[in-house]
């Protein structure tokens, strides 16, 4: 079989029928459909399941007179330019936690890989910040947000912060010197905000847990009060969720607890 190119957009199927005798329908404009990993390559499903059919269903290709069976067994290869970057990943995460329903379509714009939610209504939402708090609207959970104007402004404070400094991050320097705002603010703070948690504390988790993952026991005692701080996120009920787990020693985390 002739394969598409590598472009970082899913193949369009022509209407033809699928194995539940309806044209398959083709994924929306500039979204990869059912992209993921699997044995450490890229794949993207070339049909989407319709839900009356069993999870190994099939679709078929054209210049292939048998179908797919299961569809993943036709994958092509993208570049990494073209993958789903880490925001739209938290995002999924976010939806969960959030108790939203799933099927949120998702795409990136541009080199930073800068998440785009297609909407329903109107043009896409662009950029984490914006999206998360959508997302939080959408499950009415404002507390999340901040509940007085001094929490909402800490709250937007350290989300532009996660975007700017988190985000924008090169360096093993503009981590190191992350961790010592993070840890100075955190001093005689439960959560980013105060006392409260909030959204903020969700994404400055996901976009740590990369970071934190990596540090040595010696890095972090020395940023005491971010390991205690995400140690005690990460067992918020349904933030961590399929992350793994990173290990603080807990008598050392509280010694000096404020």
């Amino acid at each position: 079989m002739k394969r598409q190119q590598a472009t970082g957009q899913a193949w369009r199927p022509e209407s033809r029928p699928a194995a539940s005798g309806r044209p398959c329908p083709p994924p929306a404009a500039g979204i990869s459909q059912g992209q993921g990993l699997r044995g450490g390559r890229t794949f993207i499903v070339l049909c989407q399941r319709h839900s009356d059919k069993p999870i190994n269903s099939s679709c078929h290709i054209p210049g292939r007179e048998q179908p797919l069976f299961p569809l993943e067994t036709e994958a092509i290869s993208i570049p990494a330019a073209a993958r789903p970057g880490p925001g739209v990943e938290e995002l999924v995460l976010l939806e969960k936690l959030l108790g939203l329903p799933k099927g949120s379509k998702y795409g990136v714009q541009g080199d930073r890989k800068v998440p785009v939610l297609q909407t329903n209504n109107g043009p896409g939402l662009t950029g984490i910040m914006t999206i998360a708090a959508y997302l939080v609207k959408q499950a009415k959970k404002e507390q999340l947000l901040g509940s007085t104007a001094e929490e909402k402004a800490l709250v937007q404070q350290w989300l532009e912060y996660r975007v700017t400094q988190v985000d924008g991050s090169s360096s093993k320097e503009d981590t190191r010197i992350i961790l010592k705002d993070l840890n100075i603010h955190l001093e005689d703070k439960v959560y980013l905000a105060g006392n409260i948690f909030t959204l903020a504390d969700i994404l400055m988790y996901y976009g740590l847990h990369h970071v934190m993952v990596d540090l040595t026991v010696q890095e972090k005692e020395k940023y005491l009060n971010v390991s205690r701080w995400f140690n005690h996120i990460q067992h918020y009920p349904g933030v961590r969720q399929h992350l793994s787990n990173v290990v603080f020693i807990k008598n050392r985390l509280y010694t000096n607890a404020h």
